[in-house]
């Protein structure tokens, strides 16, 4: 028996229903493929502790500069006054300072002795000398200032701190040849004898003029018969006689 062709109205039912059926199965595909799993106990991943503030670290203060000591070693000595020395620098030219002033930064100037000048620093008292510089004994200094004196002591001390003041030591081979008499020290006893200043005394009582004989010369002339000196002057030597006043 010959089968029955279908009609419009039943091909039409099937390919509504097959239709269905597609979008069925579409459907129940899009839902297990898009939906993840809730997440088990193990698979959920704590959230990160929120960071904490920066701690302010504590700056050290820095340390104060560090000021180098007062350096003689570039100071210059090139004379020597009642009021002052005569000094220069590494870096400059010669100029006076005055006794009670700084020479450098840490240097002051305290007082002038023969041949040298001497600075008050940081760690005591500083000798700058025509050939160098040599540290001072402060405490053989301050025994001097100490030591008590008879009344004809201290006049020949006050006379030897006269001619100290008045005359410069002439340096020649690193040694003293002898005194220039200063113009602004006042020396009685040496004006007595014809010395002017500018002259330069050479010997006393026949011995070269060191700084030996400097200490000694307030006490020869006070207690000599006559105190003989060897005096240059224009190029010419002189021979002069000091008798005590």
């Amino acid at each position: 028996m010959a089968a029955r062709s279908l009609s419009h109205r039943e091909k039409r039912l099937i390919q509504v229903a097959l239709a269905l059926v597609i979008l069925v199965l579409v459907s129940l595909l899009l839902r297990g493929g898009g939906e993840a799993p809730p997440p088990g106990p193990a698979a959920r991943v704590a959230a990160p502790p929120p960071a904490a503030a920066p701690v302010p670290v504590p700056v050290a203060a820095a340390p104060a500069p560090v000021v180098p000591a007062a350096d003689l070693s570039q100071l210059r000595l090139h004379g020597l006054l009642a009021s002052g020395a005569v000094i220069s620098t590494a870096n400059g030219g010669q100029r006076l300072v005055p006794v009670g002033r700084e020479a450098v930064p840490g240097l002051t100037l305290v007082r002038i002795e023969q041949s040298h000048a001497v600075f008050q620093g940081a760690g005591g008292e500083v000798r700058l000398g025509f050939d160098g510089v040599a540290r001072a004994d402060p405490s053989a200094a301050a025994a001097a200032a100490r030591a008590p004196l008879a009344a004809g002591e201290a006049g020949h001390s006050e006379e030897t701190l006269r001619y100290r003041l008045g005359l410069a030591p002439r340096m020649a081979g690193g040694r003293v040849t002898g005194y220039t008499v200063r113009s602004n020290v006042e020396m009685p006893a040496l004006a007595r004898a014809g010395i002017r200043p500018g002259d330069v005394i050479v010997s006393v009582n026949g011995a070269n003029f060191d700084e030996e004989r400097l200490q000694e010369l307030a006490w020869n002339i006070a207690n000599s018969s006559q105190t003989r000196l060897e005096v240059e002057r224009g190029g010419r030597r002189l021979q002069l006689t000091l008798a005590p006043g």
